[in-house]
């Protein structure tokens, strides 16, 4: 429905489109770096807001699995099914129409609080916000909803790695606090952000020529 009411063929409307395989090393620094920056933000908000014990049993319930083919299962759901529903929704079919609509910038912005909004509880949503906003500029500079599947796929693994593998002990303060709100070190924050920095501008470079074309398009869709 999303597809026909936005009037373009469906490869155009979810960017079904290749992405260059020399993105992946940056996509894979920012989602990396960039999930060690959320969840301390995840941890300021449980500190001000916190999670009631049942939500927690049900994150830890999601993320632990105790033997290969619950991880398995896990990963299938994470970072399988959950990027190939949501991404072609969220980054095709409601962005695609905010960004003809409105403009890049708000159109990506605008689709991203969306996918804020649809995770429904608090905890989840000012982070979904902004991983949404950063899949968003994945997808936009890449013109590419594969692009923004891998980066999904690979955030939504983070965790479950951390948690079921390492015993949520790689990080303080990376993963569900259990008793009492942990901090992840700012020196290990502070390391995290100049990482994503420098992963953020080299894929912004690398993608600057899509960029611009992009740009000139929506100037003459405007027109």
């Amino acid at each position: 429905v999303g597809v026909r009411r936005n009037g373009a063929p469906i490869r155009e409307v979810l960017s079904l489109r290749l992405f260059s395989p020399g993105l992946l090393l940056y996509m894979l620094l920012m989602a990396l770096s960039g999930s060690v920056l959320v969840a301390e933000m995840g941890n300021w908000m449980e500190k001000i807001l916190p999670v009631p014990q049942a939500i927690q049993d049900v994150f830890l319930q999601i993320l632990s699995a105790k033997n290969l083919p619950e991880f398995v299962q896990r990963a299938m759901l994470l970072s399988v099914m959950a990027p190939l529903t949501e991404e072609p929704l969220f980054r095709g079919v409601f962005q695609y129409g905010l960004v003809r609509n409105y403009g890049p910038v708000r159109g990506v912005l605008a689709a991203a609080v969306c996918f804020g909004v649809f995770h429904l509880i608090p905890w989840q949503a000012a982070g979904a916000t902004l991983i949404g906003l950063l899949i968003g500029i994945v997808v936009y500079r890449t013109g590419s909803l594969f692009a923004g599947i891998v980066m999904h796929a690979i955030w939504n693994l983070l965790p479950l790695l951390v948690i079921s593998l390492l015993g949520n002990q790689a990080i303080e303060g990376f993963g569900v606090n259990k008793e009492e709100v942990r901090h992840i070190p700012v020196g290990v924050l502070l390391m995290n952000a100049g990482i994503f920095m420098l992963a953020f501008r080299g894929f912004w470079h690398r993608t600057k020529d899509l960029g611009g074309e992009k740009e000139e398009e929506q100037v003459s869709i405007d027109l």
